[in-house]
């Protein structure tokens, strides 16, 4: 099916973005309030798009929706090329969190194995994002591969049961998610269960 997201609309799309962010960066270092409300509105948008039910097979709806994330994906890949990873900041912590979500929700692996550093830095520089950030990130890159999760951050969820996806190291995935702060994977899976037993 063609892309319904022409080359030159794109393209075009792309040249604007870039020119309103290399005007509207505040020279005195506050808060790039429209790119941090750019950053939001396509988070927002890249929500809704995962969280519809697609059981109706609409193609068409699919496929725009599909060139929705991926616009996103080419924008945010657009600003990090001209301002590095969103900062708190540049675009404080609703920015930091709304570029994570994009990256999350994007359908391009190689576009979410580029950003994965830069997310993992910003962890390290306490830029905004959490460890549970790096680690659903990385899980979700992992298992794209076709490789066992690192963190046990991915599961689905099968007539009420959680089912996570196969993980590398069980035996000292508690150990690998302590350094990022998170609770224990025997918790983890019991507030899962708990979420999710009446569904």
């Amino acid at each position: 099916m063609k892309n319904n997201l022409s080359d030159w609309g794109l393209s075009k799309y792309l040249s604007c973005i870039l020119c309103l962010l290399a005007f509207s960066q505040d020279v005195y270092g506050k808060i790039d309030s429209e790119l941090q409300n750019r950053l939001v509105q396509m988070a927002k948008q890249s929500l809704e798009i995962t969280q519809q039910n697609h059981s109706d097979n609409n193609e068409v709806l699919q496929q725009l929706q599909t060139d929705l994330l991926n616009l996103h994906s080419e924008t945010l890949q657009a600003i990090v090329s001209l301002h590095g990873w969103p900062s708190e900041s540049l675009v404080g912590t609703k920015g930091v969190t709304a570029a994570f979500i994009i990256v999350k929700h994007s359908q391009d692996l190689l576009f979410q194995q580029n950003m994965l550093p830069l997310i993992i830095q910003s962890y390290l520089n306490g830029q905004g994002i959490t460890g549970q950030s790096v680690a659903i990130i990385t899980d979700l890159v992992a298992i794209k591969q076709e490789k066992p999760q690192i963190f046990g951050t991915q599961y689905d969820v099968i007539n009420g049961k959680v089912i996570f996806k196969p993980i590398a190291n069980i035996g000292t995935i508690d150990s690998l998610r302590a350094e990022l702060s998170l609770v224990p994977f025997a918790e983890f899976k019991l507030q899962l269960e708990s979420k999710h037993k009446d569904n």
